[in-house]
């Protein structure tokens, strides 16, 4: 009966425990999808960006009809939002992977 006992329940963990991943292979299996969720947010980043001057290029296009409709202040923001969502993925760019030796 023990022997039964032995070959049921511990012999697969044995087994098991051999071929588990070590700490390199989770941490590779994890960097994936982290590489997909950075792309996605850098992708993003430039599309909103865009979006952000073209809305200000829109909103100033209504302030020189109508000042009073949309006010400088808001263009002079979104200007700004725009600029630094589009610089953000090419900051992450260069912080990966450094400034090129032509260039320094």
């Amino acid at each position: 009966m023990k022997k039964f006992l032995f070959c049921c329940f511990l012999s697969p963990t044995i087994v098991f425990a051999a071929h588990s991943p070590g700490i390199g292979e989770i941490a590779e299996n994890m960097l994936e999808p982290i590489n997909i969720v950075s792309d996605f947010v850098g992708s993003a980043s430039l599309i909103v960006g865009i979006c952000a001057l073209l809305a200000a290029f829109l909103k100033y296009m209504q302030h020189r009809v109508n000042p009073l409709v949309a006010p400088m202040s808001t263009i002079v923001v979104l200007v700004i939002i725009g600029i630094v969502l589009i610089c953000l993925p090419f900051v992450y760019l260069l912080t990966e992977h450094g400034i090129p030796y032509h260039l320094s």
